[in-house]
Parts: C-alpha cells; sequence; structure tokens
C-alpha cells in the first residue's frame, strides 16, 4: 500500500510504503498532517474496500488541511432550456414530482440533496455542483485568490440559502451554497 505524506513547512511531496499503521488511528496533532493511504486496484480493476486515511476518520471531520473548508456537496443544478419537458423527464425518472416548481426554478429532494432544473443556465456550463460552505462569500474570495473568476456573485436566493458560482482557470464551473436547512438526517 502507498501512503503519500505531505509537510504544511515544505512544498515537497514523498510517497513511501506505510503498512503499519491502523485506519483509525490518529496520526500526530492537527498541525502535521497524516499520513494518505492510496487503496490499489485489485486485479479486477476495482478498488479494494476504503482505506483512504481521510482526516474525517483520523481527526473528528477536521478539515485542517484545507484552505477553505468544504462542507460536503449540496446540490446538482442542470440546465433546462425545456423547462416542462425537463421537469416531466426528472418526475418520471425519479417516480415523483417536484416539492418546488416555479418558472424560474423547478427543485426535487433526491435522498437528502438537492437535484435542481434552471432555465436560465447555458447548457454549454453543463450541470452546476454546489459545495456547502459556512461562508459562501468568504469562499468566493479565497477562490478568487486562487485565479478563479466570479461568475454569479453570492446572492440570497430565498430561505436564508445563499448561492455564487465561480469560473476556475481551466474554465470549470464550481458552486458553493450556504443553506442553513440543509440537512441529511
Amino acid at each position: 500500500m502507498r501512503a503519500v505524506s505531505t509537510s504544511q513547512s515544505s512544498s515537497t511531496t514523498s510517497v513511501r510504503e506505510d503498512r503499519t499503521t491502523p485506519m483509525n488511528e490518529k496520526v500526530g496533532d492537527l498541525d502535521t498532517p497524516p499520513n494518505l493511504l492510496v487503496t490499489p486496484l485489485n486485479p479486477g480493476g476495482h478498488l479494494y474496500p476504503p482505506t483512504v486515511r481521510h482526516p474525517c476518520l483520523i481527526a473528528g471531520c477536521q478539515t485542517w488541511f484545507m484552505a477553505h473548508d468544504l462542507l460536503g456537496l449540496r446540490t446538482v443544478i442542470y440546465p433546462a432550456p425545456d423547462l416542462a419537458a425537463a421537469t416531466a423527464w426528472w418526475t418520471e425518472f425519479l417516480g415523483y414530482g417536484p416539492y418546488f416548481d416555479q418558472p424560474f426554478y423547478v427543485g426535487f429532494e433526491v435522498a437528502g440533496y438537492e437535484l435542481g432544473l434552471l432555465p436560465d443556465a447555458d447548457v454549454a456550463d453543463g450541470a452546476q455542483t454546489y459545495w456547502g460552505v459556512a461562508d459562501v462569500q468568504a469562499a468566493v474570495v479565497a477562490s478568487v485568490e486562487q485565479g478563479a473568476d466570479v461568475h454569479s456573485p453570492p446572492a440570497d436566493v430565498g430561505e436564508g440559502i445563499v448561492t455564487a458560482t465561480v469560473r476556475l482557470p481551466d474554465g470549470a464551473l464550481v458552486g458553493f451554497i450556504h443553506n442553513p436547512n440543509f440537512s441529511l438526517g
């Protein structure tokens, strides 16, 4: 099994063998990144059972290694120039209708996440994914500092939900959302 070790005080990354540290053992403190174990492919080309030493497994879900905390995926919005046709397709596919159905947006709740249809979205941009964040404005500022351009600035879209999108230097869109109503439970 390969392990990747990194250091915050150095810009170097080293790869070394590490077969001895259990997944659930805390390695070091929060100032020292843990070894991240990479799962090899088995002979059939499928991943073996998960063995990635993600900080959530070893440091109580503190994403200390990230410059900006992402709270997980929240929403996927599909461009829907023909909103009625897209709504009908998703309703048939999912087996139930949307919880929100307006001429400017249609929203389905799918396993605790939002699947949205947006008639004004650019089909060329593809589906827009939104990462949950505690502060959308701070996420946009951090993204711009890393070379992204603001695609749509932070906006309250109702019920305290704030969204924004940025275009990365490679052209991809990334969305940020703060939704005080979000719960997987």
